[in-house]
């Protein structure tokens, strides 16, 4: 039986400081009842799996973090949607979409953000093909550029990113080799590298990003040795360690 696990994304959500008086460091934070709601709207979107096949859409209260449904409060997906990121500067959203089985084309949900009420609206055309059974997703920080991890043909799939609609389009080539099973992929920091974590043979493939087209090119060595089956793979914000 497959895991399924609750995916959530958070887009624009303000970091609420502590005030000080005087320098004084040991100043008390402000109380709750004196925060003025931020101006400038917070989303947050939470992926449903189980054949729900849906993002469910909430605006965030910037004061107290209550999130609120949109209205309509969610939003198909494709089938058996696996993971879900969204644009870096805060206009798209893309979904990984499992599909049933191995002998289905997979594809990405792709979406628009409204800018103002948080709701997502599907791109015209609203997928885009890509390998057999991604399982992970990943977006670079200049948001140009998405990628998949796609366990069954052991590939990750990349594309670039239409900056006025959205629309993913495949680079060429479409796709670069992965080790066993991998499971999800993650963008460096400074757009320069990647990451795909492989379940089945315990190990990391690493990539360089060609800033211009996207496309992965595997490092020498391609691959470093994890622990037992690997499901993911983090960079912390300076880049340093993985």
């Amino acid at each position: 039986m497959r895991a399924t696990f609750l995916r959530v994304a958070v887009l624009g959500l303000p970091v609420m400081l502590a005030v000080s008086c005087g320098g004084n460091p040991t100043s008390k934070v402000m109380p709750l009842s004196s925060c003025v709601v931020s101006i400038k709207p917070a989303f947050a979107y939470v992926l449903n799996g189980l054949n729900t096949d849906a993002v469910s859409m909430f605006t965030v209260n910037s004061c107290t973090g209550d999130l609120i449904p949109t209205t309509p409060a969610t939003v198909t997906t494709g089938i058996n949607p696996e993971s879900m990121v969204v644009d870096p500067l805060g206009r798209f959203v893309y979904v990984a979409n499992l599909v049933s089985n191995a002998a289905d084309r997979a594809t990405i949900s792709m979406y628009t953000i409204n800018s103002s009420t948080g709701i997502l609206t599907l791109t015209n055309p609203p997928t885009v093909p890509t390998g057999f059974l991604p399982q992970g997703i990943g977006i670079d920080p200049s948001g140009k550029f998405v990628y998949t991890a796609n366990s069954d043909d052991n590939t990750v799939s990349m594309f670039t990113i239409n900056p006025s609609t959205g629309i993913l389009t495949p680079t060429t080539p479409a796709s670069v080799a992965t080790g066993w099973s991998p499971l999800s992929v993650t963008v460096h920091p400074s757009g320069k590298f990647a990451y795909a974590a492989n379940q089945d043979d315990d190990t990391v493939s690493m990539y360089s990003i060609n800033a211009a087209t996207g496309v992965l090119t595997r490092l020498t060595p391609a691959t470093v040795p994890t622990g037992s089956s690997p499901f993911d793979v983090t960079v912390d914000p300076s880049g340093k360690f993985a």
